[in-house]
């Protein structure tokens, strides 16, 4: 039986899992913020994984609940990684588009600007 601290613990991560993987970082206002939440989680995580390890050594009865969670907490884990990795991604394309937006309004610029000091 998994005792209920660890019970807790998973509730808790899954909870902020699934709360984390439904935001979204394209909101750049949120976007360290959610960036520290998922390292945070990412911690807690590997730290409950490794603890579960070590349980699964000791503990031969339920070596078989432990391995699942395991192998749960490392596709949590590799979730999160893709996510924000894809994020990223998209957010250098954006970052792109955005100074591919300033550079056409260059010219433009430049022409008020001698209309200005003229």
């Amino acid at each position: 039986m998994i005792s209920k601290s660890l019970q807790e613990e998973i509730s808790s991560i899954e909870y902020e899992w699934r709360h984390l993987s439904k935001e979204s970082t394209y909101d750049h206002q949120f976007y360290l913020f959610i960036s520290i939440k998922s390292t945070a989680l990412k911690l807690r995580i590997h730290s409950l994984r490794e603890l579960v390890k070590k349980q699964i050594e000791t503990d031969n009865k339920t070596k078989l609940a432990y391995q699942m969670l395991v192998n749960s907490l490392q596709n949590m884990e590799s979730l999160l990684d893709f996510k924000a990795k894809t994020e990223n991604e998209l957010d250098k394309e954006h970052m792109k588009y955005v100074m591919e937006k300033i550079q056409s309004i260059e010219p433009e610029i430049e022409i008020l600007r001698k209309y200005i000091t003229n």
